[in-house]
C-alpha cells in the first residue's frame, strides 16, 4: 500500500490555495524567477511562518547571503529570525559553493547531524544555481542536484530551492530544474505600462490538483501575499 503522505502548509497568504492545499512533505520544490523577482523571500516566510505558526524547525542554506544580512533585512517584516533560533526552531548554514558540494561528496554527514539534531523539517536553498556552476558539464550538475535532493527526501525535509529561470541564463547554465523536481513554481517580474507587476505561476505540483492562471502577488510590510482573486495574462 502506498505511503500517505500530508501536505505542508508555506503559511504565505494565498499561496496554499493556488498550489492545492501546500506542498507534499518530502518533495522538492523549485522556484524559478530573475533577480528581484522575491525568491528568497518566498522561501524565507515558507520557513519562518513554518517554524512560528506549526512549530516546524528549519534550515536555510545560503549561497550568497551572510546571517547578519539575513537577519537585518528580514526583521522589516517582523521575522524575528534570530530569535527562532534561539528557540532551536530555525537555523541559517552560509556556505560557499563548493563547501556544500564537498560535504555532499562525502556523504553529507555534517548537514544530516544537523537536521537530525534540530528535527529539521523544512530546508530552503538559495540558489541552486549557484551550486550548479560548480561542476564541470551539465551533466555532472544534474547528478549533483540529483544526490542533493535525495538526502533531502532521504531526511524527511520538505525543501524549497530557488534557481535563475532558464530564459535568464547562458546555455552552459541550463540544468533543467523542472525535470529534477516535484513542484516547479515560476515568479515574475514583469515591466508594464509605468511599473513593473510580480506574478507567480504553479507550474507543477505532484499529488496536488494547483491553480492553472498566473496569480499577482504583493511584498507587503509583513512579507508576501498572492491576491487569489487578480489572475493575469502576458506572454512569458
Amino acid at each position: 500500500m502506498a505511503e500517505e503522505r500530508k501536505i505542508i502548509k508555506t503559511g504565505t497568504p494565498g499561496l496554499d490555495e493556488i498550489l492545492g492545499g501546500g506542498i507534499e512533505e518530502k518533495s522538492i520544490t523549485a522556484l524559478t524567477g530573475g533577480p528581484g523577482s522575491g525568491k528568497t523571500t518566498f522561501v524565507l516566510q515558507y520557513l519562518y511562518f513554518g517554524a512560528k505558526k506549526y512549530k516546524d524547525p528549519g534550515m536555510f542554506i545560503s549561497f550568497e547571503e551572510t546571517k547578519e544580512d539575513i537577519y537585518f533585512h528580514y526583521l522589516k517584516f517582523g521575522w524575528d529570525l534570530e530569535k527562532l533560533e534561539e528557540e532551536n526552531l530555525f537555523t541559517i548554514l552560509t556556505y560557499k559553493p563548493y563547501e556544500i558540494k564537498k560535504l555532499f561528496e562525502r556523504g553529507g554527514s555534517m548537514l544530516r547531524d544537523v537536521i537530525t539534531s534540530m528535527d529539521v523539517k523544512r530546508i530552503g536553498i538559495d540558489s541552486i544555481t549557484t551550486y550548479s556552476l560548480l561542476f564541470e558539464n551539465i551533466y555532472e550538475a544534474r547528478n549533483g542536484l540529483i544526490s542533493m535532493f535525495e538526502n533531502f527526501k532521504k531526511w524527511e525535509c520538505t525543501t524549497l530551492v530557488t534557481s535563475e529561470r532558464d530564459s535568464v541564463l547562458d546555455e552552459k547554465s541550463r540544468i533543467g530544474i523542472e525535470y529534477m523536481v516535484d513542484g516547479l513554481v515560476n515568479i515574475y517580474y514583469r515591466r508594464q505600462k509605468k511599473g513593473r507587476t510580480r506574478a507567480i505561476e504553479i507550474v507543477k505540483m505532484r499529488g496536488l490538483e494547483h491553480k492553472e492562471d498566473i496569480y499577482t502577488f504583493k511584498i507587503t510590510k509583513t512579507g508576501i501575499a498572492v491576491d487569489t482573486e487578480k489572475n493575469i495574462f502576458f506572454e512569458v
